[in-house]
């Protein structure tokens, strides 16, 4: 991995901290568990509903070496 690559990953992780916590500011008085329900909520939906484009595409997984 070349020097500029590692460099971008690490500004792009700043980044993810900067908003997380801009994000965190603006939740207001919404309590951690139901903030974090909602947050696995809306992965789950997206993931469900991307998944038959998913499978679709005929994409797969790596092979198990037996």
């Amino acid at each position: 991995m070349s020097r500029k690559i590692s460099t971008g990953i690490g500004f792009l992780a700043v980044l993810m901290w900067v908003v997380l916590a801009l994000l965190t500011a603006a939740s207001g008085q919404v309590p951690p568990f139901e903030l974090a329900a909602l947050t696995f909520f809306i992965g789950g939906m997206l993931g469900i509903l991307t998944w038959p484009v998913r499978r679709a595409s005929g994409r797969r997984g790596p092979e198990p070496d037996c």
